[in-house]
């Protein structure tokens, strides 16, 4: 086992680490706070989505603007 690579506060942490991570119990969950989890949110792709479906709307308006001659 290795061990935890906490350097916060300038002291160095020598416990060993959790099972597939870097840092040890008491430090892990310091480091890795709830809610930080980098997967996709849904409701970020909710808005993207979103935008994407108003910027096409607008741009479907400006090609028959300019089809029709108004710009």
């Amino acid at each position: 086992m290795t061990t935890c690579m906490w350097i916060g506060h300038g002291e160095g942490c020598t416990h060993t680490t959790v099972n597939g991570r870097s840092y040890c119990e008491t430090h892990l969950w310091r480091v890795y706070q709830k809610g930080t989890h980098l997967s996709k949110r849904k409701k970020d792709i909710r808005i993207v989505d979103d935008v994407r479906t108003w910027e096409s709307l607008f741009n479907e308006a400006v090609e028959e603007l300019i089809e029709e001659g108004e710009i």
